[in-house]
Order: C-alpha cells, then sequence, then structure tokens
C-alpha cells in the first residue's frame, strides 16, 4: 500500500446538504459537487462548523461519504472530519466510514481529519495515535 500524499491548493469544505428529516441530500450534494470538483483539488466533508459535523453522527457521516464516493469517482482526495465527542465514538466512526469505503470498492483518496482536543487531552495523544492508525489502516 502506497502511502497518501496530502493535497495541495485549494479544498472546499462544503455544507452538508440535508433534507428535512436530517438524512443526506443526495441530489443537494451532487449539485455542489457539480460545482466544485473541476475548480478544487480537494474537498473537505462534515467539517465541523460549516459541514455539520458536530451534529452528525456515524450513519449519517456514512451515508454522506458513501454518496460522494459515487459522485466523485477518484477524480479529487475527500478529507472527512472523524471526531466525536469521545474517543470511543471516534474510533466507531473511522470503522464506519472505512467500512463504507470498502463496500464501494473505492481506490481514490480518503482522508481521515480528526481534532483530537475536541475530545482528548494532549497527555497520551502520540499513543493514542498510533492505535487509531491500527485501526483505520
Amino acid at each position: 500500500m502506497e502511502p497518501l500524499i496530502s493535497p495541495r491548493g485549494l479544498i472546499a469544505d462544503l455544507i452538508t446538504p440535508l433534507k428535512s428529516d436530517g438524512s443526506i441530500d443526495g441530489l443537494g450534494l451532487k449539485k455542489l459537487f457539480d460545482r466544485l470538483t473541476f475548480n478544487v483539488q480537494a474537498i473537505l466533508l462534515a467539517s465541523p462548523q460549516i459541514g455539520e459535523g458536530k451534529n452528525l453522527d456515524a450513519t449519517v457521516r456514512s451515508d454522506l461519504l458513501e454518496k460522494a464516493l459515487v459522485l466523485i469517482h477518484g477524480q479529487i482526495p475527500i478529507l472527512i472530519w472523524v471526531s466525536q465527542d469521545t474517543e470511543e465514538k471516534t474510533k466507531s466512526t473511522i470503522l464506519v466510514l472505512k467500512k463504507a469505503i470498502e463496500n464501494q470498492k473505492y481506490t481514490g483518496q480518503v482522508f481521515w481529519v480528526d481534532s483530537p482536543l475536541y475530545y482528548h487531552s494532549n497527555r497520551g495523544l502520540p499513543e493514542y495515535y498510533q492505535n487509531l492508525r491500527s485501526i483505520s489502516g
């Protein structure tokens, strides 16, 4: 497995298009991608502010990622914010998202974006990330 190379240039922090029931609006997401993908070097999904990431559970994030994988077709890298309010929820989210990528047999680049101080102190952070790396690949 080759190491991923971080995207450089314009990374668009996308809003998360939601339906009134809180599910992902696939048509809205497609419209966003159609406008942006040719003008950016990567997209950021589920960010903590613009992308509603603080309000999205693992299931909704997985649905967002699955829809994005189908729409992007590996054209540009995808970054997705994985942080939740606890270590365990964050690990669980990573596993759910990893499974979504495997289910789609996606070969493009996907990067986990984490804000560890959102749910974890500085103490033991290197060991925590070694543990995260072991579960996320």
